[in-house]
């Protein structure tokens, strides 16, 4: 398979990443805006997860229209995920619980949105793993920048902008992946 990327698979691509990013500083200012009325895990991660959810909706439903789940998924995916990690890693180092609570809303919100892959593409099932992977990493990095001054400030949103970019590259390279797998079968 080629390595280089299409202009199609470029704008897609950009557009993915730059949607992951947006949304999930969306998510993070309408959390922290909320904090003092109600805040729980769930709440959070429902809330980050409308960001990014509807964000990548609207980049996939042009290009992919059987998968109109796909925002509903992902709010739900990251509730339970952010919920269920944050409880899991309870007592664990900080360091090793923000990896592992990444890892559960990974697997998460990945095995909620193959549900709507798995419609579209016979190798969607590769996409819950590149979602373990895509928000082990963003999410450290993401509570990284947060921890660092333990209020939210630049630091914080940089950090943040950084950690969901990645979770974007991963997932986005995974997408155009599983997309041309289709395409070649």
């Amino acid at each position: 398979m080629d390595a280089r990327l299409t202009p199609r698979e470029r704008d897609l691509g950009l557009w993915w990443v730059a949607a992951t990013i947006a949304r999930w500083a969306v998510g993070f200012v309408v959390c922290e805006a909320i904090t003092s009325f109600i805040s729980t895990l769930f709440i959070d991660g429902l809330i980050i997860g409308a960001g990014v959810g509807i964000a990548q909706w609207i980049v996939l439903r042009r290009r992919l229209p059987d998968v109109r789940w796909w925002a509903g998924l992902s709010i739900l995916g990251f509730g339970i995920g952010r919920a269920a990690g944050d409880i899991a890693t309870q007592g664990l180092p900080t360091a090793l619980g923000e990896g592992l609570t990444g890892a559960v809303i990974g697997l998460s919100v990945g095995v909620a949105q193959w549900l709507s892959l798995r419609r579209v593409f016979p190798e969607a099932g590769w996409w819950i793993p590149a979602s373990v992977i895509a928000w082990t990493i963003g999410w450290f990095i993401i509570s990284y920048a947060e921890g660092l001054t333990g209020s939210p400030d630049v630091t914080t949103y940089v950090g943040g902008a950084i950690g969901a970019a990645f979770a974007g590259i991963v997932t986005g390279g995974a997408l155009i992946w599983v997309s041309r797998r289709a395409r070649s079968s």
